[in-house]
């Protein structure tokens, strides 16, 4: 199962308030707006756990050109070169990620256990991933605390 599914409009985008209509009686009170919420189908498929590895796989790969990485990663276009410092900080920490579980919170979230492995040392951890253009992407919160562990600032990380 490939992640991107093409081109998608974000629901909430297109959320629109609905109001009633009178119906010519006599009733003078306005009908109050209803709001529209995206349903779990408005998000891209769920990924598989094997599917975020793979993600996570082509990443780390040096060989894989940048504008491709940026699509799964929250923010990434307000830093491009990021995604390479990052890379390279992964080599020379010796640093690894592996997906062990996928939970879909329903809300355009999911959280997926993890196991987060420096220099030989395995750590579990979550990392969150959010639904945003049709792509599942590793949120910037995650994003950024990777850049704070590698070392690096980044203008796609605010400063805190």
């Amino acid at each position: 199962m490939k992640l991107t599914i093409g081109p998608f409009v974000l629901v909430a985008a297109v959320t629109a308030l609905v109001c009633g209509c009178s119906d010519g009686g006599d009733d003078k009170s306005p009908s109050a707006p209803s709001v529209v919420i995206p349903t779990a189908s408005a998000y891209p498929p769920v990924p598989s756990t094997a599917d975020l590895n793979e993600e996570l796989k082509r990443g780390f790969d040096s060989a894989v050109p940048s504008e491709e990485k940026a699509v799964f990663i929250q923010g990434a276009e307000d830093d491009p070169a990021l995604i390479d410092q990052v890379v390279s900080a992964a080599v020379t920490n010796d640093a690894n990620v592996e997906i062990t579980g996928v939970d879909d919170l329903g809300d355009g979230t999911l959280s997926a256990g993890a196991t987060l492995t420096i220099g030989g040392q395995p750590n579990p951890t979550t990392m969150i991933f959010v639904a945003e253009n049709g792509v599942w992407k590793l949120s910037r919160d995650n994003a950024c605390a990777i850049v704070g562990l590698a070392g690096l600032t980044s203008a796609a990380c605010p400063a805190g």
